[in-house]
């Protein structure tokens, strides 16, 4: 005699059991589907993470110009005031007593006056006051190089007397034609062994 109850419980299984072949199948194509997905967005991850971080933008330069006729002192005003570099230190080093008597060779002199070149110069976060009045000296030795000191030789002066005089013409001119009569004034004063009084 047939079960009724028994034969539809067999069918349950049966159908049960196609059902969860049914959702197998399923979870392995959605797997052949979403794996290499996977798999190229892992390796592009890995990728980006990997990759070295890109360097930092260059320093500003901060340029600081010293126009024709400053004084050190208006140098350094100048400096301090345009730039994060010392005004202090930078008036230290041009007076530093070994530095400007290896420099200007005279160890009297008092300072590098007449020595720090004037001109525009770009300051960077790793400029040092140092490194600012060794590249002027450097820029006075490069103009000085092209100058012929045989007529100041033979006036007897130095190459000191000759910085200190050009340092004087450029304080006393207002334009540039005044340089030869403010320069003929002095070397006259000179020759008589006069005081400059400039």
């Amino acid at each position: 005699m047939n079960d009724p109850n028994g034969h539809w419980q067999r069918n349950d299984v049966r159908r049960r059991a196609a059902q969860r072949r049914a959702g197998r199948q399923r979870l392995v194509a959605l797997a052949l589907v979403f794996v290499p997905l996977l798999a190229v967005g892992g390796y592009a991850l890995t990728r980006v993470r990997s990759e070295p971080a890109p360097p930092p933008p260059p320093p500003a330069l901060v340029p600081v110009t010293f126009p024709e006729g400053f004084r050190f002192s208006e140098m350094a005003q100048s400096l301090g005031s345009k730039s994060r570099l010392s005004a202090e230190r930078y008036l230290a080093l041009a007076a530093d007593p070994a530095r400007v008597a290896a420099v200007t060779g005279n160890p009297k002199a008092p300072s590098l006056e007449g020595y720090l070149f004037p001109a525009t110069y770009e300051i960077g976060t790793d400029t040092t006051e140092e490194f600012l009045v060794d590249r002027q000296v450097e820029a006075f030795r490069r103009t000085m190089a092209g100058i012929n000191l045989k007529d100041a030789k033979a006036k007897n002066l130095s190459e000191y007397d000759v910085v200190t005089i050009a340092s004087m013409i450029e304080r006393e001119v207002r334009v540039p034609q005044e340089r030869r009569l403010v320069a003929g004034v002095i070397y006259n004063r000179l020759k008589r062994g006069m005081r400059l009084d400039i």
